[in-house]
């Protein structure tokens, strides 16, 4: 009789533990399945979704975005990823010719404090329109310190990606930069102050490195520095324009 209780009894009990057993599997399962679906709600967040709220944010900061005059220099060809973009003149498609200027030297440093760039390498008169080692000056735009405009390119990428030090990143915060901030060129024995004045969002067939895009900045001497945006996107372009002191 005792025994059959017994019996009885351990037959219910391994029933109700490999109940809760499976109940716990469940429970894990479903802990899983959440975190999972939370992450992925993240990653969209992160990579999708917030570039384009920054974006948005950016056309309606105190640095208004308004219609340029109209211009069609350059274009862009996109590679990939690891390529990133390469910007190629509308007219004949071929890169910028190296031109001859009477200069000792064939970059200068230029610096945004703000951002956290220190001492970054520019090539002057660049022939390569894929600034992935060194941020480049567009061949037959002004010098530092000249008047006239300096163009100055370079890339741009997802927030996740990007590291100061990485020219392949190293424009990615330039949106976050406000005015009267102060950009530094050091070309020789030479520093140049530019602070800023304007930002801009563009298509690509309406940046003109050779324009200041405002009559009052004529004949003055202004840096330009562009990127693409949104980050991570090679949709349009994104220009900060700074005049110097």
């Amino acid at each position: 009789m005792f025994n059959k209780k017994y019996s009885t009894f351990q037959k219910y009990y391994s029933k109700d533990v490999n109940n809760r057993g499976t109940s716990k599997k469940k429970l894990s399962l479903l802990t899983i399945s959440n975190a999972l679906f939370v992450f992925g709600i993240l990653i969209f967040f992160y990579f999708i979704a917030l570039p384009s709220l920054v974006s948005m944010s950016y056309k309606s900061s105190s640095l208004n975005f308004t219609k340029p005059f109209e211009g069609t220099v350059l274009s862009y060809v996109y590679k990939g990823v690891d390529d990133g973009f390469t910007f190629n003149e509308l007219s004949s498609n071929e890169n910028p010719v190296k031109i001859e200027r009477n200069i000792k030297y064939n970059q200068f440093l230029l610096g945004i404090p703000s951002l956290g760039i220190k001492d970054a390498r520019v090539d002057i008169d660049s022939v390569s329109l894929d600034p992935s080692h060194a941020l480049g000056h567009y061949s037959g735009t002004a010098l530092p310190g000249e008047v006239g405009n300096s163009f100055v390119y370079g890339h741009s990428s997802l927030p996740f990606f990007y590291n100061v030090n990485d020219y392949k990143t190293i424009f990615t915060k330039l949106p976050e930069l406000e005015k009267g901030d102060k950009i530094i060129i050091n070309m020789g024995t030479k520093e140049y102050i530019y602070k800023v004045k304007i930002k801009k969002e563009l298509l690509p067939k309406e940046v003109d490195p050779f324009s200041t895009y405002y009559p009052s900045l004529y004949n003055k001497a202004t840096l330009t520095l562009m990127t693409c945006t949104p980050p991570g996107s090679k949709k349009y372009r994104y220009i900060v324009l700074s005049e110097l002191q």
